[in-house]
């Protein structure tokens, strides 16, 4: 199976200044992480707020550069990518539908734009693919020429998705796609991404604090705690028998009781070697 991304001991601590004059802190936002994702696979990076999954997911999107290690995308390393490249192998779908889309356009503009910018393509054709992907992702056409503030929240989140899959990619990341929706509205963006998935060949980088989320999507699960991945699995495997502590610990504090699935027991309290505040 083809290796879409490789994530090889990369570390990322962010500079902290006290004084004008002092040296700055550095604050360690991931560790060594390493990780793959091979093609036609969703590996879903779960922990709390603050263990580093998101800036994680920023350095792949080249939003952030790392101090250390390397990143390579379908066998290229990604620095060394042109911006353009870079768009058709990798698109993010961010967290708030709110704010990631600009509301002064409307949604035949919103999903066109990063077509338009990589050029190749005619302005007919390109109205084309929008179009398709509007009704790919279960919005309806009368609302092709709508403004954001128009629709509701699950339709922005439909509209982000159409606009990230425009210029075809091959690897999603997708940064808690569904935290800011309904419950409702979640399962059906859940059933989406599961669709798209099979219809376009995608593969997905999903980062998530919500294990019932990931349990429906993922096919491996890594668990971050303090900017390390402390434990990697079958997503099966992970929630059958979790063998870190703060694995055990996480799934115990969200799991809802389903029959025939016992708990995680934590045994003892634990803590990474690695303290707070001290540089990768």
């Amino acid at each position: 199976m083809t290796r879409l991304l490789d994530i090889q001991n990369v570390s990322l601590a962010f500079r902290q200044r006290t004084g004008l004059f002092s040296p700055p802190n550095l604050i360690p936002a991931v560790r060594s992480a390493s990780l793959h994702v091979d093609a036609g696979e969703v590996v879903a990076v779960v922990g709390e707020s603050g263990s580093g999954k998101s800036t994680l997911a920023k350095m792949v999107l080249r939003l952030l550069t790392p101090d250390t290690g390397t990143i390579a995308i379908d066998g290229k390393p990604a620095q060394s990518l042109g911006p353009r490249e870079f768009a058709r192998l990798v698109q993010p779908v961010f967290q708030d539908p709110y704010s990631s889309i600009n509301p002064k356009r409307t949604l035949a503009e919103i999903i066109q734009t990063p077509l338009k910018i990589a050029g190749g393509v005619s302005a007919r054709e390109c109205e084309e693919r929008a179009r398709d992907l509007f009704e790919r992702v279960g919005l309806p056409m009368r609302l092709f020429h709508s403004y954001p503030n128009q629709i509701s929240g699950g339709q922005r989140q439909r509209v982000a998705i159409a606009r990230a899959l425009i210029l075809r990619p091959k690897l999603l990341v997708c940064d808690e796609p569904t935290s800011a929706l309904d419950v409702s509205v979640q399962a059906q963006i859940l059933e989406l991404f599961n669709e798209l998935k099979q219809d376009f060949g995608l593969t997905y980088l999903f980062i998530s604090h919500n294990l019932a989320v990931v349990e429906r999507i993922a096919d491996r699960i890594a668990v971050m705690y303090r900017g390390e991945i402390v434990e990697q699995g079958a997503t099966d495997a992970f929630f059958a028998a979790p063998t870190h502590p703060y694995s055990k610990m996480l799934l115990s504090s969200v799991l809802p009781p389903i029959p025939g699935r016992p708990l995680p027991t934590v045994s003892r309290v634990f803590e990474l070697n690695t303290p707070r505040g001290s540089q990768p």
